[in-house]
Order: structure tokens, then sequence, then C-alpha cells
């Protein structure tokens, strides 16, 4: 059984850590394995925290968090070899990684054989998009590999800016 994969992206302060602890909450019965960057990057929600063994955080709901530090290929054969049951995997990138590496990790032929990469999803703060963009490249790359853009913030901006980071949103990635 091939176990889907989704890579949570998103520049810095757009949201990811709250998605993904949404995410951990919801009533949808999967285990899922959550691997991050570095845990003093991600808050994970103190409610969920059960225990922490090493590398790895027990969650409730059968979930477990597990910190990327060196390599995703190997943290990701560590996961399938640590004897622990996982239906999804969720790996949250930095706020400044390029998510189409860490995609791509999951096709080499050797995890392709038990990961099947499900989506890139990519939060947008919406209120602070366009400086990003302006800034730093990799805000626009982000965007650009997503199979799924998420606007957040919405509550911070106008509908006439809503409706322009839309269209810019869609040049980047229709």
């Amino acid at each position: 059984m091939k176990r889907p994969v989704t890579v949570l992206s998103g520049f810095l302060g757009s949201g990811k850590t709250t998605l993904l602890n949404r995410m951990l909450k919801a009533d949808h019965g999967l285990r899922i394995a959550v691997m991050i960057n570095d845990f003093g990057d991600v808050n994970i929600d103190k409610d969920l925290v059960v225990g922490q063994s090493g590398d790895v955080v027990e969650l409730t709901g059968g979930c477990l968090c597990c910190t990327i530090r060196e390599d995703l290929l190997g943290s990701a054969r560590s996961l399938l070899t640590s004897g622990r049951e996982f239906d999804y995997v969720i790996v949250e990138t930095s706020g400044l990684a390029e998510p189409l590496a860490v995609a791509q990790t999951f096709l080499v032929p050797e995890l392709e054989q038990s990961y099947r990469l499900d989506a890139v999803v990519t939060m947008v703060d919406s209120a602070n998009i366009e400086t990003c963009l302006e800034r730093n490249e990799t805000a626009a790359e982000q965007i650009r590999c997503a199979d799924l853009l998420v606007m957040n913030k919405l509550d911070l901006i106008t509908p006439d800016d809503v409706d322009r980071i839309k269209a810019r949103l869609a040049d980047i990635n229709a």
C-alpha cells in the first residue's frame, strides 16, 4: 500500500502550522505522520502532544511528528522502518524552502514503492504576499509548483485586494 504524501509549503508567516494543527485535530480517522524541518520553526499545538522520544513527537489520534534535520530521504526511510503505523504523511517545509525539491524526494524509486506524492499545497499570506513576491523569488517558486493554493488572512484585505491577488497568483500558477 502506497501512503499518500502532501507537501505543505508557504512563505514565512503564511499559516502553514495553523493549517497543520487543524488537520491534526480534525475527525478524519487517519493516522498522520508529520515531517517538519525544525521544531524551533514549528509550534505544534501543545494539546496535541502526547510524548516525545528523540526526533519523534507522538501526537493524539495516533499521529506522529518527526524532525527533518539533515536528510529527507533518510527520514522517509526511517519512518517506513520505524514500525509505527501511519496512513498519510504531511511534510511541512520551512518558510524559505523550495517545495519542488522536497516533493521530488518521494519520486525516487526507493521511496516510490511505499509513498505516493499526493499534492503540493502552498499557503498564501494574502495580506503580505505582494511584498514577499517583490523581495524573494522563493515565494514565487512556492506558488509556481503548487497543486493547490490556499489564500489565508483574507480578513485583513479588501475584496478588491482579493481580486488583484488572485489575478497575480494565476499569472504565476494558473
